[in-house]
């Protein structure tokens, strides 16, 4: 390569200004030393040359460019190279700079931090992260993170899926009520409520994750959704039978025969709108019957199920 540094600092400055106007699309970025690969805005696989002049991490304009095949494939080899200061580029070319701050997630540290970039048609040849990222951003990333399954709510459990499940269930017995259904939009608005101020996922991996779904309903819907789909109902005995709801079937009840004695009809929901399917469990907690007619189960299914059972378990009441 010819030795273009040899020369005087302004007559160097003047001579790579003019390469970089007549090879502008020959600059590239060595990031690392003890490597001759480097990255141009429009390939994939350059190569500086060995006897390149240039030795270290930075921005050079090559004048010539040459294709060597390998057993790896074609690559590019750029020679005849001179090193370029950022200044220098932006200076020449800047309308082809592109700068940027973005709030980016760092999986290593699990984290988002606020990356600037200088880039030059696409080559980012300047990088810098910084941990006090923008907020909104930063809520955006996690929330981003979170929906893709790469960062996890601790409390973001069952009884948070169960209350979105309730009150779809209470949707669709109720229509006029117009309840939002907690879909990916829903969850989402949820989400960035929850991440609020946080830039960590250590900040916000055990935040409580329900009151906020819960507020994504106004108070009277909330107070409407807890009425009309209780998660336990009281059997005469006192016991008092959890009722487990699903979106694509009744809700269902289970519990020992002797808890349903005095109990002639099916227990409902949604303020008698909804059966409950009650699972009707034998004294090894096995349901011995399902049914959303008990009244029909006492009558018909009832007299030969406890003449079983009551020769299997003769120490359980038997009526």
């Amino acid at each position: 390569d010819t030795n273009i540094q040899s020369k005087g600092r302004g007559d160097t400055t003047d001579l790579i200004r003019c390469l970089l106007i007549g090879f502008f699309d020959h600059v590239a970025f060595r990031r690392d030393v003890d490597s001759r690969s480097c990255e141009m805005s429009d390939l994939q696989r350059v190569e500086l040359d060995r006897g390149s002049v240039v030795s270290a991490r930075g921005l050079f304009v090559a004048l010539d460019t040459r294709e060597v095949t390998t057993r790896e494939g074609v690559r590019t080899v750029l020679s005849l190279a001179s090193a370029v200061l950022p200044e220098w580029l932006e200076d020449v070319h800047s309308d082809r700079i592109d700068l940027a701050s973005n709030a980016v997630w760092n999986a290593d540290n699990r984290a988002v931090e606020q990356v600037e970039t200088h880039a030059y048609d696409g080559l980012v040849y300047h990088r810098v992260a910084r941990p006090n990222a923008d907020p909104t951003e930063a809520a955006e990333v996690l929330v981003d993170r979170i929906v893709a399954g790469e960062i996890a709510l601790a409390k973001w459990d069952e009884d948070v899926e169960h209350w979105m499940i309730r009150t779809r269930c209470v949707r669709q017995w109720f229509p006029d009520r117009d309840l939002i259904e907690y879909d990916e939009d829903d969850v989402r608005v949820i989400l960035y409520e929850i991440v609020d101020g946080a830039t960590r996922h250590s900040q916000i991996r055990n935040r409580t994750v329900l009151p906020y779904v819960q507020q994504a309903l106004s108070w009277d819907d909330q107070q409407f959704v807890e009425k009309m789909t209780p998660i336990r109902i009281k059997l005469p005995k006192g016991f008092g039978m959890k009722i487990r709801y699903q979106e694509d079937g009744p809700p269902v009840g289970r519990a020992k025969i002797q808890d349903f004695y005095d109990l002639y009809k099916t227990p409902t929901v949604a303020g008698g709108r909804q059966k409950v399917r009650l699972e009707i469990l034998a004294p090894n907690f096995r349901p011995a019957q399902v049914t959303d007619d008990l009244e029909g189960f006492w009558e018909r299914t009832y007299p030969e199920l406890k003449k079983e059972l009551r020769r299997r378990y003769p120490k359980h009441e038997w009526r």
